[in-house]
C-alpha cells in the first residue's frame, strides 16, 4: 500500500487501528462500490434536473438550485452511510481496540480532535447559513446574532454528538498471552 493511501485510511479509521491487509482489502472494496455509487447518483441527479429545468419551462432557477442541493446533500449521505459506513459497522471494522492502559489517552485524543475541529465546523457552519439566509445584505446577516448563536449551537451539539459516536466505538481488549 503507498504511503498516502496508508496515511488516508489511518485519517478516515483512526490513528490507533492496525492497517491490515484485511482491512485494507474491505475499505478499498467499500471505497471503490461508494465512489461508483455516488458518480450514478450525480450523473443521474444532473440529468434529471437538465431535463426537469428544460421541458417545464423553469423560471425560478433559484428555488431549482436550492431543490438539487437539498436532493444532492440528503442522497449524498444516504448513499455514503449506506454504501460505506453500514457494511464497516456490520464487518466491525470501526471498532478501536485499545489496552485499558491506552484507553484515557485514546478518549482525551478523540477530545482533542473535536475541540480541534470545532473553530472550523463553526465557520463552515455560520458563513454556509448566513449564505442561505442572506436576502440583500450578507454582512448584516451574517454578524447577526441569530446566525451567531445558531452556528454555536450547531458546533457544540454536533461536536459532543460525534465524540459520543466515536468514544462509544471504542473497545478495550486485555492481552492475555
Amino acid at each position: 500500500m503507498k504511503k498516502i493511501d496508508r496515511k488516508l485510511v489511518k485519517w478516515f479509521m483512526g490513528s490507533n487501528v492496525l492497517i491490515d491487509e484485511r482491512i485494507q482489502k474491505e475499505v478499498g472494496v467499500l471505497a471503490t462500490r461508494t465512489v461508483f455509487g455516488l458518480f450514478v447518483f450525480e450523473l443521474v441527479l444532473g440529468l434529471g434536473m437538465s431535463v426537469y429545468a428544460n421541458n417545464y419551462h423553469v423560471s425560478d432557477f433559484e428555488t431549482l438550485f436550492y431543490l438539487t442541493m437539498f436532493i444532492q446533500i440528503i442522497g449524498t449521505m444516504l448513499l455514503v452511510y449506506g454504501l460505506m459506513l453500514i457494511p464497516m459497522a456490520k464487518k466491525r471494522l470501526l471498532i478501536k481496540e485499545v489496552t485499558p492502559e491506552d484507553k484515557k489517552e485514546v478518549i482525551r485524543g478523540i477530545q482533542h480532535s473535536w475541540i480541534k475541529l470545532a473553530p472550523i465546523e463553526f465557520v463552515i457552519y455560520w458563513v454556509l447559513s448566513s449564505l442561505v439566509d442572506a436576502n440583500s445584505n450578507f454582512l448584516a446577516t451574517l454578524f447577526s446574532f441569530r446566525e451567531i448563536t445558531s452556528a454555536l449551537g450547531f458546533t457544540i451539539f454536533f461536536s459532543f454528538f460525534m465524540y459520543l459516536y466515536e468514544r462509544k466505538h471504542i473497545k478495550v481488549v486485555n492481552d492475555n498471552k
